[in-house]
């Protein structure tokens, strides 16, 4: 019986008996309310769902109005609450989902089902960008073709007003990688507003989150405990995540609700593996916790066989990581040490700690149980990046670093041969050298440092016509053995604009005004130095 025709019943009831006792108009009025709600309860099977991972629902018409149908998750399978039905959707404000040097992402959730629409102004006349989907309460609008270093102002609906820059064409830039903000049931426990005001205030152009935005894998709990509290960064910046276990309803048995509000370029179809470029560098989020080792082994093998298809300068590898019994963390690492993969990320959980797999370090995150919240920060540049360890109230900021060179492998130009002076052990020089500064990539340095103490590196070159330029120093590990990348620029940095140039000499020597400068010789720390390509 519908809504209306239960309207119906109950006047003519009315009507008829009006000198009656009250009760029946009592019992049918409940009647009437059981009803009404049982029209909200849709079945699983009216349920539509986009291959993307993200809802792409139809209006569900009943008695005029329009319903929208509720995903196929209930609590009696779970454990958990249901997904949110139309009734407790609540909108949520447009945040940036990817961001390069030529496109953005962005998505939002409405109350109404409707096809999104982002009006965006910049570069050129203004551009509107619709929806290639289905109406839905789930929006993503991916703009493309967008000039790169340029500040859009985009506009959705009458109510959400915005800004997001697109990348520039440098190599340099920088991005801030945290984890767990939300695994725990008491969402204050940990310092998560100051580190989401932290990130403001360093503003990265990107961040990666290492799983763990919530306790409970819901759309309201993480709107609530990520997506709100965030939302100053979010509304210009993505934060690109790598779901851990409480990012799956069941503890990592089921994605649906985050694949709905994070709707990635997905790699398999289960779980929430993906990767994306941003300048030079490659990311993969890897889902590490799933139904069964099995299907973590498949997302490893998805894993590999990108990494092989990179042509990337950098390729880091992001993950919860933390429980050991979710997944075959030895097999993962073996994987990953027969790729140039740069750096391996975990954080979801607590502490932060280092160490080394396989020969490939791995850096966790977590949120350490502190007033101040861990990070960590990466600075990239042409063929090397650093990884500063910070904190959300900069109190205990940590001012050292570690540097990581790109494992892409190189063409070599030339073979350096060095003329020690013998009255300067200390300095490497290489003389008489003739390339072209446009052919010239940088220097690469073979380092075997057998010594407890730290030391820096630096590097001068010169060209044919113009003083020596010196480069920053290069901080070396005690007891380490590595390759050092330094960049030479095409272009001479304080010659005549655009002006291209022959290298002549190259000079490497420990850092001036240390201590450590004559206690060493050269010939013990550097075991090769060569020009390679660009």
């Amino acid at each position: 019986m519908s809504h209306c025709e239960m309207y119906q019943c109950k006047s003519s009831e009315t009507l008829k008996r009006r000198g009656q006792s009250g009760s029946l108009v009592v019992g049918l009025l409940a009647l009437l309310l059981i009803n009404c709600g049982k029209q909200g309860d849709l079945a699983p099977d009216q349920v539509s769902g986009a291959s993307s991972g993200v809802s792409s629902n139809v209006p569900f018409k009943s008695g005029g109005l329009a319903r929208v149908p509720a995903r196929t998750m209930s609590a009696s399978s779970t454990g958990q609450e249901p997904a949110l039905l139309p009734s407790e959707l609540e909108p949520i404000p447009p945040y940036v989902l990817t961001l390069g040097r030529d496109h953005a992402t962005l998505c939002w959730v409405t109350r109404d089902v409707c096809v999104g629409e982002v009006k965006l102004s910049g570069y050129a006349d203004d551009a509107v960008y619709v929806e290639d989907r289905p109406a839905s309460n789930y929006h993503r609008v991916k703009m493309t073709g967008l000039q790169a270093a340029t500040t859009y102002r985009y506009e959705v609906g009458r109510n959400y007003v915005g800004n997001f820059k697109t990348a520039d064409g440098t190599p340099a830039f920088e991005v801030a990688v945290f984890g767990h903000p939300g695994g725990t049931e008491r969402p204050f426990e940990y310092a998560t507003e100051a580190l989401a005001g932290r990130l403001v205030s360093l503003s990265p152009e990107i961040a990666l989150c290492t799983g763990d935005i919530t306790f409970r894998a819901t759309i309201r709990n993480m709107r609530d405990c990520f997506l709100h509290r965030f939302a100053n960064y979010l509304s210009s910046k993505p934060i690109y995540i790598s779901p851990a276990n409480h990012e799956g309803r069941g503890n990592g048995q089921d994605y649906t609700d985050f694949r709905t509000l994070f709707p990635y370029e997905f790699g398999p179809a289960k779980g929430g593996s993906h990767w994306f470029d941003y300048k030079h560098a490659r990311f993969f989020a890897l889902t590490y916790k799933l139904k069964s080792k099995a299907l973590f082994r498949e997302h490893v093998q998805w894993l590999a066989e990108a990494i092989d298809q990179s042509d990337q300068e950098f390729n880091i590898v992001f993950l919860g990581g933390q429980d050991e019994s979710y997944y075959d963390k030895d097999f993962l690492f073996r994987t990953l040490s027969k790729r140039p993969v740069d750096l391996v990320l975990g954080g979801d959980g607590g502490g932060v700690a280092q160490e080394k797999l396989h020969g490939l370090d791995f850096y966790f995150s977590g949120d350490g149980g502190m007033s101040s919240y861990p990070f960590y920060y990466l600075r990239f540049f042409d063929h090397h990046f650093h990884v500063h360890g910070l904190f959300s109230d900069a109190r205990s900021k940590d001012v050292n670093y570690r540097s990581f060179y790109s494992k892409k492998p190189r063409k070599v130009l030339q073979d350096l041969k060095s003329k020690q002076v013998a009255s300067d052990p200390w300095v490497l020089k290489y003389e008489g050298l003739d390339l072209d500064s446009m052919d010239v990539g940088g220097v690469q340095l073979d380092i075997n440092w057998p010594h407890d103490e730290e030391v820096e590196l630096q590097l001068h070159w010169k060209a044919s016509t113009r003083s020596r330029i010196k480069e920053q120093c290069h901080l070396i590990k005690p007891k380490s053995k590595t390759r050092v990348l330094v960049h030479i620029p095409p272009r001479h940095p304080v010659g005549t604009p655009g002006e291209v140039y022959k290298l002549v000499d190259v000079e490497v020597g420990l850092a001036e005004h240390r201590p450590y400068r004559k206690k060493y010789a050269l010939k013990d720390l550097v075991t090769n130095v060569s020009i390679f390509a660009r």
